[in-house]
């Protein structure tokens, strides 16, 4: 492939993106998540994060960005905190989470086509003392950013590929 072939599919692929990012800001719209992977450094953040700070600037919705490590636990505790119809929730390099078993089945959780209830069947302290339920229903919207190949990893025949293929099937999947 050519440099210029290229450079037009990586465009075509970033206008991809966008209209993903258009659907699951619509209300009307049934995209409740999207996943996007590509190489460190394209922009896939800077370019999603001009447009979501835009709706969050705007009061369409309630934009929330996480990055970096993040235990199971923690995930729980964020996908209640912006569990409401109103919230869009930014995983961000969050790629720790795609490694556990457990948060993996919290991600399909919420990810679920039909009714979102999301639960943390243990006994937690932490929970309790917070006023966080162990089970809830999600209705927010979720980004996931990473750099991770999700599809390289659904096929790679691991313990983990059954939860990678069903992570992708339940969102909108760009791969720049």
């Amino acid at each position: 492939m050519t440099r210029e072939a290229r450079s037009i599919q990586i465009q075509k692929n970033f206008n991809s993106m966008m209209v993903a990012l258009e659907c699951l800001l619509d209300d009307s719209s049934t995209v409740k998540s999207m996943v996007v992977s590509g190489a460190p450094g394209v922009g896939k953040t800077y370019t999603l994060s001009k447009r979501l700070q835009k709706a969050h600037d705007a009061a369409e919705w309630n934009v929330a960005t996480i990055s970096g490590k993040m235990t199971t636990l923690a995930l729980y505790e964020v996908l209640y905190k912006n569990r409401h119809s109103t919230n869009v929730l930014v995983l961000d390099d969050m790629d720790s989470i795609f490694d556990s078993e457990d948060g993996m089945n919290l991600l399909k959780a919420v990810l679920d086509s039909g009714k979102r209830n999301v639960s943390y069947m243990t006994s937690s302290k932490y929970l309790t003392s917070n006023g966080i339920p162990n089970s809830f229903d999600f209705n927010g919207r979720i980004v996931f950013i990473t750099n991770k190949d999700l599809a390289l990893n659904a096929k790679a025949k691991t313990k983990m590929s059954a939860h990678y293929a069903a992570l992708m099937s339940r969102s909108v999947y760009v791969d720049l």
